[in-house]
């Protein structure tokens, strides 16, 4: 949660900083007195329209209206005209700075046409969102200012999005400052896109949730281009970037609530499907009303702005349940669910509806919020693979421990016949790879049987014990101890030479006929040593020779070491 409150407290310095200083600008409002007159012009005797001299004289025919808000029209008329007086001030290079939506028009200086934007005609596609650079001389302060605009959207037309008078530099300076939002978020979701995708491509992750949240950054990266200014510089074409726009702007929720609905459990997630298809359901009727020329990717937006909250809400509240039932991804979505719908409709009341101050789009800020989620989706993601692998560590090791006991003799502790078979392939390659020595002692308990035949075979088994724990104590880690079977035994002795072996050899046999095994009956042993040949040797020749050595140490008497001949 302290997480969450700094990045809340991160989006509001944000928005005081933007505000702040596209705030500051001096530009000059054209905030005298505004005239309107609905319907289309006659023509005067030259062919002009006769209501540009009218508008320098101000005849009956107009009435005043409260700008910026919209002129109060019929709607019987596509035309309308407005005029106001440029504001009396020494000029240098002035531009008049402002933006249009589905309107074409003619701008008069006094009764001289100085701009044009369109045909003033229908056409299928409008003519989209505009803002325009409009050059205006030196001596124009005190002169009238006159629009004649068209549309066949009654709820734009007349309506200017936003208008500023300032020197050319402070123009273009204005409308870079208001890109900010959008440039500053436009890399974030870029970054974000690429970085899913190579992560997603590289482990082969066939997880939808993957999808939809990458789907989510690569279409708020366009929208974010379609809003901003800067690309009306590189391609001017309203008509296109006015269309993108609104059918992404159809679009984010309804694949924001993909990935909430991935997220969801079985049980929210029945009406979650309804909500995602109204909002599936509106974007076909509006791309469809749109392809047969009825404009409702605009018009739609009055649905779409009262679908939004009442959509939301419930889906907020499904998340907010879930996040309190320990659901991470819920929890960390929740500031988004929350912010971004909240800044949507802002955004929605103040640059469509009209009834907010409006600067900028806030949406862009709310990405941060979602930036959340996804390092909350990575962070799951690498804690699930750590998880996976302790998991498999624990199973190796368990695997590791069962062969283990499976190789070990239960009586002596040392390993049995399963890893001897194991040591004669092991051993030889190891050595041949390391080019180390490698030496084979293999011994057994002389008269042994006598023992358990007089004394039993518990006696048997308790010099088995005694015997073996004294051999161990003469070995380390070079030495591998396998009872062969019975009261045989054989060592592996891993970087040891013949001498070395023989000289191992004899030692055990002093120590052990020295110990103090059984009180009824001396314990001796005999051993046998073969040593490592390199080449073409193999594990079974090495324990043959070794078999062969210890024979002979038993034909000579028993309790002394023979070496392989």
């Amino acid at each position: 949660m302290r997480f969450y409150f700094f990045v809340m407290k991160g989006i509001i310095a944000c928005l005081i900083v933007c505000f702040s200083w596209i705030g500051h600008a001096d530009a000059m409002a054209l905030d005298g007195p505004w005239y309107y007159r609905e319907g289309f012009s006659p023509a005067n005797v030259t062919g002009a329209p006769s209501w540009v001299r009218a508008a320098v004289t101000l005849d009956a025919g107009w009435q005043l209206f409260n700008y910026p808000d919209q002129p109060p029209l019929t709607g019987k008329a596509p035309f309308v005209w407005l005029t106001t007086v440029i504001p009396a001030k020494n000029y240098q290079s002035p531009i008049l700075f402002f933006t249009t939506t589905e309107q074409s028009f003619r701008v008069y200086l006094d009764t001289t046409m100085i701009y044009r934007y369109g045909s003033l005609t229908p056409q299928r596609f409008s003519y989209g969102s505009a803002w325009h650079m409009l050059p205006l001389p030196s001596w124009c302060g005190g002169h009238r200012l006159t629009f004649e605009m068209y549309s066949t959207y009654p709820h734009r037309l007349g309506q200017f999005d936003r208008m500023a008078l300032d020197e050319s530099d402070a123009q273009l300076t204005r409308l870079l400052k208001e890109d900010i939002p959008y440039l500053t978020a436009l890399p974030v979701n870029i970054v974000m896109f690429i970085f899913l995708l190579v992560y997603v491509l590289k482990r082969r992750i066939r997880d939808r949730l993957y999808v939809f949240v990458m789907l989510f950054f690569l279409l708020f990266s366009v929208w974010l281009v379609g809003t901003s200014n800067i690309k009306q510089l590189f391609w001017n074409f309203p008509v296109f970037w006015q269309k993108l726009h609104l059918t992404i702007t159809y679009l984010l929720p309804l694949v924001a609530n993909l990935v909430l609905y991935s997220i969801l459990e079985a049980s929210p997630r029945r009406w979650a499907r309804w909500i995602i298809g109204v909002y599936a359901v509106l974007f076909i009727g509006v791309v469809v009303g749109e392809l047969a020329g009825l404009g409702t990717l605009d018009r739609g937006l009055t649905v779409y702005y009262v679908v939004l909250p009442a959509l939301q809400l419930p889906m907020f509240w499904a998340l907010l349940r879930s996040a309190r039932q320990g659901n991470l991804y819920s929890k960390s979505l929740v500031p988004a669910a929350l912010i971004i719908p909240l800044l949507g409709l802002y955004d929605g009341l103040a640059s469509y509806f009209h009834v907010l101050p409006w600067a900028m789009h806030l949406v862009p800020f709310g990405v941060v919020t979602f930036v959340v989620f996804m390092l909350q989706l990575l962070n799951n993601d690498a804690e699930q693979e750590r998880r996976l692998m302790r998991q498999a560590a624990d199973l190796e090791l368990q695997v590791a421990v069962a062969i283990e006991k499976s190789q070990i003799d239960p009586l002596t502790k040392c390993f049995n016949r399963s890893k001897l078979n194991e040591a004669l392939l092991q051993e030889p390659a190891i050595a041949n790879e390391t080019k180390a020595e490698l030496s084979l002692i293999m011994f057994d308990i002389d008269l042994f049987k006598q023992v358990n035949d007089t004394f039993g075979h518990t006696a048997g088994d308790t010099v088995l014990v005694k015997l073996t724990a004294a051999v161990r104590q003469m070995l380390d880690a070079r030495h591998t101890f396998i009872r062969y079977g019975g009261e045989e035994f054989v060592l592996f002795c891993r970087g040891i030479g013949c001498a070395e072996a023989r000289d191992l050899a004899e030692h055990m046999r002093e120590r052990i006929a020295a110990a103090d095994i059984f009180a009824e009956q001396a314990i001796t042993v005999s051993l046998g040593v073969s040593c490592w040949h390199g080449g073409n040797d193999s594990g079974m020749e090495l324990l043959k020779r070794a078999d062969q050595a210890l024979y002979a140490a038993k034909n000579a008497g028993r309790n002394c070491v023979r070496v392989e001949a």
